[in-house]
């Protein structure tokens, strides 16, 4: 694939799309550890957006399984668990006191 192909074509941004969040995300994490009680919540929100990634790859093989939903709808559902993950934890937050330095 060329770069002119990365520019022109969006169906070939899309990996970089999902493929930074999900380095950036742990990432911003590890740095902020100590300061944040936002750990568990985080941790659903990025196993329900995996969940709701593996439901999208495997689209047509959910299908099959229940005939009800399509892995595709269901990636819905899922990924739009991980943000409301988050808002729960933000809506739960105690600030961790900083230690003077």
């Amino acid at each position: 694939m060329s770069l002119a192909d990365l520019i022109t074509n969006p169906l070939a941004q899309d990996p970089a799309y999902h493929l930074v969040p999900m380095i950036l995300v742990p990432a911003i994490i590890l740095i902020s550890r100590d300061r944040s009680d936002l750990g568990p919540y985080i941790a659903w929100m990025i196993a329900f957006y995996a969940v709701a990634k593996v439901l999208e790859y495997f689209d047509a093989g959910v299908f099959s399984v229940g005939g009800l939903m399509s892995g595709h709808a269901l990636k819905h559902v899922f990924a739009a668990l991980g943000p409301a993950t988050l808002l729960f934890g933000l809506m739960q937050r105690t600030r961790v006191a900083e230690t003077p330095e």
